[in-house]
């Protein structure tokens, strides 16, 4: 595109203007005589405008217009821009268009305006889509370009007073109204000019159209118009009332009721499957047939093809259908087709829920013409939600609901025909208000009409309503209020509406229910419904299931029976179920597998009907409970759950204290990040099916694994109804299944360790938890005999020569021993490595711990005392075994480990000659030593050396007969930071997680398997 940009930027100016002004602007110009006079003055209908796109939709029986092009310009930008040019095209093709050029003002005002236009007569289109584009251009080349579909619609449903049917239509139909003169000469039109239609709805009056069109020689019609999209028209009763003036006065009026329907739905066998699904309580219709022009029927050879017939099928039962003739007008209403049809209405609960086999047959005389045959689907309605029954008192059975269940409710008045024709009617204001816990509902409005056999209204219902989705509710108890009124009278009811968690329903129709957890509650239904016409029917009671027997393997399980009724807004029963059913409280079924077999027999005791599925109950997940806190230990490879509520019988429903009582807020966090909450309604439920005590819960489920085995701080707290407030605090520990069952593992706290005793409870109860014992050596120095590990750590005080001979004895006892004496670094002189090695001399190691700090400023997690140890030094037999899932672990503060023969110590990762000592995991190439504590001295090797990484860190030496020594530089079986875990102190390294847990856990299990 080649623009001027100079002499562009008024033109986009003035073309900005124009899209607010255009139509000011036409109007308030001088009249030209011919076509665009006509255009201007707004006679040649509906403007096509490509920047607005609200104009690019309109009817095939709508004339319509384009108009494009320049406002505003002076005579020196007229003369500076021409030639204009616009070009307007239709799917490619280009439309001539007329041009013409406007004065506009007087004197040193004086502008111009350039048009390029054309008109298009109704029925120019036919419906459909086009692409319309529109190119302006000048002499400076192309300005502007527009592209957008231009939308063709069918035409809508006329509206005309004098013409009672057409004032019934639907809520989905486009409707419109068109009144005014026709014939009129030029005569006429001065003599009567002003001529004026208005048209009120319920008094506001409707802004309408105008258009003059010329149907002959010096005649004219003169008309009033407007559209209304679909869903314009709310379902109701409106007065309509047109008015005619002329310069005599009124002229006529009338007045009627415009009856807007909430459409039945069409049920369309041949090109609709989507028509082809309803629910039970929707009203539904068919209608087929045949359609002509009035030329058709002028025909003589027309009638000789008659008789057209058309027949309904449904489950090969055929429907009476009945027959009209239905005429379609013009706006001057001289009939323009006729349409010979055969139809039906269901209403709703006609059909139960189900499939049906629905088949239509078109034949022309007796030769078939066609036949067309689908499924029609009919789901199952949505619960009625009643605030009252027909003797004034609430239906307490329809306000108990389940999550899983969609739900509505639906109230409002009920007229005859002859009601809504007094005038007294519509002087009444019906209005119905719905309240949820105080907070009001948006509700739709419908008027339904019930139909005779001949398509007559019989009654009218104005209805106020809303759907409930399934799950719209959550598991609570919540106040719900009904408020109605009217300028006779005002109505208020109020009452509990009950929620519960849907317990599992086991349905063998869908084997996908039969997997449910042993505490899942859940139940089994089934039976048969039929509406209150099939009771009186002959035979009904012989179609019905006499019994139906449930069967768990070759047990049969008693049924209980029970008939549940619909009731319509006047509670009248509108449907019926006869049930069998059986409800299973948490933890009847044991985990496994189990057949259910469900038996239908008829009168005659004859099985008229058996299936038999497998029930797969999984195992249940661990129960957390705040208020026992022996039960805050669980295995992170088992789901769990924690649950807290309040219980209460059926009495304390409308209990304002009760309510008052219940907690309108839980909540739960482990270390400090929030759990949702869910709730529950559990109800228990006697022999009889009906409840007796009903539990409000406030849970959550944690998967397999949802937990990092390790110690958590969990809170959990709530706020009651009166204000009181109530916190509770405790520690979850969440263990791992990796480590044996048959060890007897003792801790010495008895020597000064440099840590806390707390920090090693987690190995502690991980051991226990998996079935290993667990002693604390504190106090006297005293080993238990049946101990095979001992753990002796960052020792602080010397031990005594007994004590030592103590270890020395126990170590070469009979049975498997594993020592593991862990150091710490002289971070800050704070750690001196004497009574460790006092030990490990003792024993004859060839072990000891250095006196140095390891330090790694490339490894580390976030500091570079936090040593990131991730090398594996060997391939060896226990390296392998020990470090297997070890990426890297951390060590806080460590120092290192070193060989020691003979008063010469020897660096273990340049000397593997000494059998039977192998290196665990060493620190990287980066770390370096530093003697923190000033004072060197033969154990501050690598230090006093200068020598860099690689340092051993976890030693292992093998004394034969199944007898360790592990030496670490740090205690990370009991470490200040808890280095027996899966998390890192400050998060840094490895995105927070390392592998200290997992490392011991495999050397505990590698040695659990040399212990009988």
């Amino acid at each position: 595109m080649k623009i001027n940009k100079l002499k562009t930027l008024p033109i986009i100016l003035m073309l900005l203007v124009t899209l607010l002004i255009l139509v000011p602007q036409v109007n308030e110009s001088n009249a030209l005589p011919g076509e665009f006079t006509d255009i201007r003055d707004g006679y040649k209908g509906h403007l096509i405008r490509v920047y607005n796109h609200e104009t690019m939709s309109f009817t095939t029986s709508e004339a319509s217009h384009v108009l494009h092009g320049w406002v505003g310009l002076t005579k020196q930008e007229l003369k500076d821009l021409e030639p204009f040019e616009v070009k307007v095209y239709l799917d490619g093709i280009e439309i001539e268009l007329d041009n013409c050029k406007e004065k506009v003002g007087l004197g040193q005002d004086k502008t111009y305006n350039v048009w390029f236009y054309q008109t298009f007569e109704t029925n120019y289109f036919t419906p459909g889509i086009y692409n319309w584009t529109v190119v302006w251009s000048d002499v400076t080349g192309e300005v502007w370009y527009q592209s957008h579909p231009l939308t063709v619609l069918t035409d809508p449903h006329r509206i005309g007073v004098f013409a009672h049917d057409s004032m019934i239509i639907s809520s989905n139909e486009r409707s419109y109204v068109k009144h005014g003169w026709t014939g009129l000469t030029d005569e006429d039109i001065t003599n009567l000019e002003p001529l004026n239609v208005q048209v009120l709805l319920d008094g506001e009056e409707i802004k309408l159209y105008s258009i003059k069109e010329e149907k002959g020689e010096n005649i004219y019609d003169v008309l009033f118009y407007q559209y209304f999209d679909a869903g314009y028209f709310a379902p109701g009763v409106y007065n309509w009332t047109v008015v005619w003036s002329d310069v005599t006065g009124e002229v006529w009026c009338g007045s009627y009721p415009l009856i807007v329907l909430n459409d039945p739905h069409r049920i369309k066998v041949w090109n609709d499957p989507g028509s082809m699904t309803i629910t039970t309580s929707e009203r539904s219709y068919i209608r087929h047939g045949w359609s002509w022009s009035p030329e058709d029927i002028e025909d003589v050879s027309f009638y000789e093809e008659l008789p057209y017939n058309v027949q309904l099928y449904i489950d090969d039962q055929e429907i009476d259908l009945y027959q009209k003739l239905e005429i379609i007008y013009d706006e001057f209403d001289n009939p323009t087709s006729y349409l010979w049809l055969f139809y039906y209405y269901f209403d709703n609960g006609y059909f139960a829920p189900g499939v049906y086999n629905w088949t239509v047959v078109w034949s022309v005389g007796s030769e078939t013409y066609l036949t067309l045959q689908h499924p029609l689907t009919v789901l199952e309605d949505p619960h009625r939600l009643n605030l009252y029954a027909s003797t004034g008192g609430v239906n307490e059975e329809s306000l108990i609901i389940t999550t899983s269940e969609r739900s509505y409710i639906r109230h409002g008045w009920s007229w005859s025909p002859e009601d809504i024709e007094d005038v007294s009617f519509y002087e009444g204001s019906f209005d119905f208000e719905l309240y949820i816990d105080d907070q009001e509902i948006d509700l739709f409005q419908k008027l339904e009409t019930d139909y005779d056999e001949y398509g007559n209204p019989t009654r009218y219902r104005l209805l106020f309503y809303q759907n409930f989705d399934a799950n719209y509710f959550a598991p609570g108890i919540y106040d719900i209020t009904g408020v109605w009124s009217s300028l006779l009278e005002s109505l208020t009811h109020s009452h509990p509406l009950v929620v519960l968690r849907e317990s599992h329903r086991l349905s063998l129709f869908n084997p996908q229910s039969l997997t449910i957890t042993a505490l899942e509650r859940s139940y089994i239904q089934h039976g048969i419904g039929f509406s209150p016409e099939h009771i009186n029917e002959p035979g009904f009671y012989d179609e019905m299931p006499y019994d139906v027997q449930l069967f768990i393997g070759v047990d049969e399980i008693d049924l209980y029976q029970k008939l549940e009724i619909d009731y319509d807004e006047y509670g009248n029963p509108v449907y019926y179920r006869y049930l069998f059913y059986q409800n299973f409280d948490a933890y009847y079924f044991e985990p496994g597998h189990y057949f259910l077999t469900m038996r239908w027999t008829d009168v005659n005791g004859v099985v008229q009907y058996e299936i038999t599925e497998t029930l797969t109950v999984l195992e249940d997940g661990h129960r957390l409970n705040m208020f026992r806190p022996d039960t805050l230990g669980i295995f992170n490879s088992k789901s769990s759950f924690i649950r807290h509520g309040w219980g209460f019988s059926s009495d304390n429903f409308g209990n304002e204290e009760f309510y008052d009582s219940i907690p309108y807020e839980v909540y739960m966090d482990i270390d400090g990040y929030e759990i949702e909450l869910d709730q529950k309604l559990e109800i228990v439920y006697d022999e009889f099916g009906d409840p007796s005590n009903y539990y409000l819960w406030f849970y959550h489920v944690f998967e397999e694994y949802h937990f990092l085995p390790g110690m958590y701080e969990v809170t959990f707290g709530w706020y009651e109804g009166d204000g009181d407030f109530y916190e509770k605090t405790e520690t979850l520990y969440v263990y791992s299944d990796g480590l044996p069952s048959n060890l007897d593992v003792s801790i010495d706290y008895s020597h000064g360790m440099a840590v806390a005793e707390h920090e090693a409870v987690f190995l502690e109860k991980n051991l226990i938890a998996c079935g290993s014992n667990f002693f604390i050596i504190d106090g006297s120095f005293s080993i238990q005999p049946e101990t095979d590990v001992l753990l002796i750590s960052a020792s602080t005080t010397d031990f005594s020569t007994g004590e030592l001979d103590d270890i020395y004895n126990w170590f070469y006892d009979i049975g498997p021993r594993l020592l593991w004496v862990a150091g710490d670094s002289d971070y800050d002189g704070q750690f001196d490595p004497i009574y460790n090695n006092e030990i490990l001399s003792t024993i004859g190691s060839r072990l000891r711990l250095s006196s140095d700090a390891v330090m790694d400023d490339v490894r580390n997690d976030g500091m570079p005392y936090r040593v990131a140890v991730n090398y594996p030094f060997s391939d060896g037999a226990l390296n392998s075994i020990f470090t297997t899932g070890v990426s890297s672990i951390i060590m806080h503060g460590p120092s290192n480990v070193l060989g020691y023969i003979d008063g010469a110590v020897i660096d273990l990762v340049y000397n593997d000659y000494l059998d039977g000592i192998e290196i665990i995991m060493a620190s990287s190439m980066y770390s370096y030593a530093v003697n923190q504590d000033g004072s060197p001295n033969i154990l501050d090797y690598y230090s006093s050396y200068g020598i860099l990484g690689i340092y051993p860190m976890i030693v292992i030496e093998d004394f034969g007969d199944n007898k360790y020594v592990i030496v670490s530089g740090e205690a990370i079986f009991s470490d200040y930071k808890n280095m027996y875990g899966l998390t890192t102190a400050a998060g840094i390294w490895n995105n927070g997680f390392h592998d200290g847990k997992i490392l011991v856990d495999n050397i505990l299990s590698w040695f659990g398997t040399l212990v009988p």
